[in-house]
């Protein structure tokens, strides 16, 4: 072990000192001393010859000339970033910004502010709704059929506050089309009563809604009195009870369906419990 161990110590001995590092120079030096080595380069092909012309063939492109185009900077990388993004609105979304921010038309006769209760409701659009909003403008319409006794009516195009904004007329036709289709879940008959000027030359309508002929919309009034507890489904059973279709009850889906068909009032729509039946 002894004669190993000096036999290490003889051949590191007789190895030569390591040389020394030289130190490693920035990035942007390395950088620089190359491009200028091309240049070097480059400089001394296009020198060749007796007369000091180019010689002939393609020399390597020089990337500090004008031709070659700088990488962007950090700061021109920061600030392109922080730019904000313009998008280009589409033609839907143009049009409802120009109809939401125009004035308003002053040739326009307003109607009277709309009110809760009668049989007069304010509609300014009706088309496509979904099946839950379907559900609640059938229930509302049963309300204003029963404050007017069998009869309702329906301005289309006119906001909440009377003013008669219009609408075009593929719109308009989509809101009466809504309109008749409402009526006849409710077996009633939707006409239309007039055109009405609507603001910037749009068009308005006035609908009328009546359960058939007068004694169609004669009923037995009957009243029935239903007790429980809180959320016990008293409201669903009545539902159940008295809507339904082809002999058949109306059944209740689980997402509150029946219970939706006999709302009247608007904050029973807003809160789904019933105050009155």
């Amino acid at each position: 072990t002894n004669v190993k161990m000096q036999r290490r110590a003889d051949l590191r001995a007789a190895q030569p000192p390591p040389r020394p590092k030289a130190p490693k120079q920035p990035r942007a030096l390395r950088v620089k001393d190359k491009a200028a080595a091309q240049s070097n380069d480059s400089s001394a092909s296009n020198s060749e010859g007796p007369s000091g012309q180019a010689a002939a063939g393609s020399s390597a492109p020089n990337p500090l000339s004008s031709n070659c185009q700088a990488a962007p900077s950090s700061d021109s990388i920061a600030a392109s970033k922080q730019a904000p993004v313009s998008k280009t609105p589409g033609a839907s979304e143009s049009v409802a910004y120009l109809m939401k921010s125009e004035e308003k038309d002053a040739r326009i006769h307003w109607l009277p502010r709309e009110v809760e209760t009668g049989n007069i409701e304010y509609k300014y659009r009706l088309c496509s709704p979904s099946p839950m909003r379907m559900q609640q403008l059938i229930t509302q319409m049963r309300f204003r059929l029963s404050q007017g006794g069998g009869v309702c009516f329906y301005y289309l195009g006119v906001e909440d506050d009377g003013y008669p904004k219009g609408l075009s007329h593929g719109d308009l036709d989509a809101s009466i089309a809504t309109l008749q289709s409402m009526a006849r879940s409710l077996e009633a008959n939707g006409t239309m009563v007039r055109h009405l000027a609507g603001a910037h030359g749009r068009h308005a309508a006035l609908m009328r809604v009546a359960w058939g002929t007068a004694e169609e919309a004669t009923w037995t009034d009957l009243r029935i009195a239903v007790s429980g507890c809180l959320d016990a489904g008293k409201s669903t059973l009545v539902a159940v009870l008295t809507h339904g279709a082809e002999g058949l009850p109306m059944l209740e889906t689980g997402r509150g369906t029946a219970r939706m068909s006999v709302l009247q009032h608007k904050h029973e729509i807003e809160s789904g419990r019933t105050s009155s039946l």
